[in-house]
Order: C-alpha cells, then structure tokens, then sequence
C-alpha cells in the first residue's frame, strides 16, 4: 500500500467480530490492531455485546508471535505503548497468549466439574507469573467479569437451578426480599454494621434492593453510595470503578438524562 508492504492477518471473534493485524516486513513493525494492549482486555463489555472467543484470540497472539517476531524490531497496536526488541515482543505476546488461555480454559475445567459461572469468578486466581507482569493485570477488563463471560459463551447466562429460571421482577423481588428481612428500618440498622466492617458488596446489594422499594429512601441511597464508592476505589478496573463511582454520584445527586441537567435523588 503506497509503497509500504503488508502482510495482514484476519483474527475474527477476538476483540471484534471482523479484525486483522498487520505485519510490515519492511519496516519490521508488527501491529497488532486491539488484541494486544498492556493489560487484561473485555471477552464482554460492560455495556454488552457478543462474547469474545478467549479460545481464538489466544491462539491469534501465539500465532503472531511465532510468524512475526523474530522479524520484527517493534510491537505497536491502537491502544497504549509500543513494545521495542524481538525479544520482549515473544515474551509480551506469549505472556498475553497465557492470560486468556489460562482463563479459557480454567473457567471450562471448573465449569465440566459442575460449578456455576459466579463460583468460578470466585475461585480463580492467576498464577504467579501473570501476577507479577503488569500487563495481565484487570486495569480494563476483569478477571471475574472475563471468567463469567467465557462460561456464557459456552453454557449461556442460565447457570443450571430451577430455582433462578424464572425469578420476580427486579423491584417484586426487592420487595419481599426486605419484608422477610424484618423491613427497611431493621434492615438499615445492620447495613451500617456491615458498611462499618468493610463489607462493601453486600452492602451495595442490599441498600440498592431498599432503593428499588422505596427511592425516596435517603439513608438507604447515602449507605449505598458509601459501599459503591469505596468499592470503585478498591477495584483495580477502570470500568468497574467508572460504574461504581457513577452509581455512587447519582444517588447522591439523581440521575442525569440525556441533554437535561441532573433530576432529583428520588425520582
């Protein structure tokens, strides 16, 4: 192209549905499009999408790094900083090739064991030498977020109990869920305990079940804002703490629909 020459490589169903990386012998630069960045990618946005396929895209970057890097001086890709020498590149792609491997198939030898996809967010951790490469790392994606997309890819978000096929509505199930529990008030009274004893997550549950009864409910909004916000420090993802942080502001101020200014905390 234009006196350049490049080789391109199709790598479908990776980070999208149609992609490619291209290679410049030439120039021994080797981009790897959005395949590669300097931490853990989505297999599912937040803001939702098709699953990615951790399985192909794994096999895409061992792939690269076989064909390519040796003939290449410099690693570049549409996000973060390049990676210079032929010899870090093998190390970044294989360490990259690694991180969803290990999760792919992790999360499918978990899953063949019977457990469901939020058991095995909770029980996998990396090893240690993804640990300590920075660029495994969930400042993106995370690995939780990762491990329940791979077993939707496979299994679907249907994890196998009758008894959650077909649950109340969102605003019912609040509802009873607080009533059994003895009531807002009482239900308030062990929330500070709990937000007290740093137990953010389930603070956030339950406070947000007491919004959906009643959002008029200042206490319950403050509580909830509290837990949302320290977990948004906590987390090492910037899209879960951009989530966490949004929910902590809008019920302090209200939500803020398109073009208008900020509405009431209640409404």
């Amino acid at each position: 192209m234009d006196g350049i020459e490049c080789v391109f490589e199709l790598t479908p169903g990776a980070e999208a549905p149609a992609e490619m990386i291209i290679h410049h012998p030439g120039l021994r630069v080797l981009n790897m499009a959005e395949i590669t960045s300097h931490n853990f990618h989505n297999l599912l946005p937040l803001r939702g999408a098709e699953v990615r396929d951790a399985r192909a895209w794994a096999s895409y970057l061992v792939g690269a790094r076989q064909r390519y890097a040796a003939h290449s001086d410099v690693l570049i890709a549409q996000h973060h900083w390049p990676v210079w020498g032929s010899q870090s590149m093998g190390e970044y792609l294989l360490r990259q090739h690694d991180l969803y491997k290990f999760v792919h198939d992790q999360t499918l030898r978990l899953m063949n064991h019977g457990h469901t996809g939020g058991d095995i967010a909770e029980a996998i951790r990396l090893p240690e030498a993804l640990q300590q490469d920075w660029s495994t790392h969930s400042f993106y994606g995370h690995l939780k977020h990762n491990v329940k997309a791979v077993y939707q890819r496979y299994l679907g978000a249907y994890e196998g109990h009758p008894a959650f096929l077909d649950p109340l509505p969102r605003e019912a199930q609040a509802r009873k869920t607080i009533d059994y529990m003895g009531g807002v008030d009482v239900v308030l009274s062990k929330v500070r305990a709990d937000l007290a004893a740093g137990e953010y997550r389930w603070v956030a549950d339950v406070c947000a079940r007491i919004v959906w009864v009643d959002p008029s409910c200042a206490e319950a909004r403050r509580l909830c804002a509290q837990a949302m916000e320290q977990l948004g420090y906590q987390t090492e993802s910037s899209t879960w703490r951009n989530a966490y942080l949004q929910g902590a502001r809008e019920l302090r101020q209200g939500r803020r629909a398109w073009h208008q200014g900020w509405l009431p905390a209640a409404t």
